[in-house]
């Protein structure tokens, strides 16, 4: 009776090792960024403005959100389905408090199954969530003043002209109006 409970703790251990290992790797033996380490890309203004002028896209939507606002997850996830596999918009979704908060935005954006190209605003922005998130739209977005809460979306084209600003709930049908 002992030895079959010690060769089923045995199998139990086993399976659990090799499903673990299934979750890291997808089926071409690669490791899956949702389930490894997905990376929390460091941004500023100056970086943004690097990533549009040497991107190929036309247009570059920019989705603000906490893991504390109720309504970004929703909003997340009606972007990504929307927009994603459009070929001339890169989307950033920026994570908007500090650098610390890297491994919460990991967990935030594993749990509600978003592995999308995110970034977390540098430490040259000082203060609280909302005084950070203001210093960056500003050097980002001319007469933005009303994008205050979260989500927020700012939409630029190549110049770097910001072509559709919002915050809440999105109209995604006057979005893709812009881009088309």
């Amino acid at each position: 009776m002992k030895i079959s409970i010690k060769i089923f703790y045995v199998i139990v251990i086993s399976l659990a090792s090799v499903f673990q290992l299934i979750n890291v790797y997808d089926c071409f033996g690669q490791k899956s960024q949702s389930k490894a380490q997905m990376d929390v890309e460091i941004i500023d203004n100056e970086i943004l403005f690097d990533l549009i002028s040497k991107s190929d896209k036309d247009f570059h939507l920019i989705l603000v959100y906490t893991d504390w606002c109720e309504p970004c997850t929703p909003e997340l996830h009606r972007i990504d389905s929307a927009f994603s596999s459009i070929s001339n918009m890169e989307i950033y979704y920026l994570y908007p408090d500090k650098i610390s908060y890297k491994e919460l935005v990991v967990k935030y954006l594993r749990k509600n199954g978003i592995d999308s190209r995110t970034f977390i605003l540098s430490d040259k922005y000082k203060g609280n969530v909302k005084k950070r998130f203001v210093r960056f739209r500003d050097e980002i977005c001319e007469n933005c003043d009303e994008i205050l809460g979260f989500p927020s979306v700012v939409l630029l084209n190549k110049e770097y002209e910001v072509v559709y600003k919002h915050t809440g709930k999105n109209d995604l049908s006057e979005i893709i109006e812009i881009i088309r």
